[in-house]
């Protein structure tokens, strides 16, 4: 094996590839759009669904989570713990965020019951069969840790969807 083929080889074991960043890339856009899609079905205004998220476009976001669900080191490859950290420090910083509150407003609620919809979604193979939005929230909805108030807001729209 020629010293090109071996070094290429290596960097491709432990370096994440502009691939793997671009892969991320289109995973986090079709969360974003499962998001307002499904947030749009609440009546959810539609800034707080298009603002949804956008932090974690941002470098010091972008990089750890790409780098840990898409990178050769990640969560599906060797789950180095370096790179597990820095995946951590970012989700820390990505809860301060309205909709990840302990504390939330009716608005940011529903907002979610939307993103936990989507981020369900991301956990299937991609193309695999997955429920439609009424059928999800129709069996969890009890089990959902939002106000009474939500989840009787939520009822009425899963007859209607």
């Amino acid at each position: 094996m020629d010293k090109a083929t071996l070094l290429f080889e290596k960097l491709a074991a432990y370096d994440t590839s502009l691939l793997d960043y671009w892969d991320y890339g289109k995973n986090l856009i079709r969360h974003k759009k499962d998001v307002y899609q499904t947030g749009r079905q609440l009546n959810i205004p539609r800034w707080p669904l298009i603002t949804h998220d956008i932090d974690k476009f941002y470098p010091a976001r972008f990089k750890p989570y790409a780098e840990w669900f898409f990178g050769p080191q990640g969560y599906y490859g060797s789950a180095n713990s370096q790179l597990k950290e820095k995946w951590l420090v970012a989700v820390k910083k990505h809860k301060k965020a309205p909709h990840h509150q302990e504390i939330k407003s009716f608005d940011t609620e529903l907002e979610s019951v939307a993103d936990w919809y989507a981020a369900s979604k991301r956990e299937v193979p991609f193309g695999a069969e997955f429920p439609d939005f009424r059928s999800w929230v129709a069996a969890r909805l009890n089990s959902f840790d939002i106000s009474d108030m939500a989840k009787s807001y939520i009822k009425p729209k899963l007859r209607i969807l």
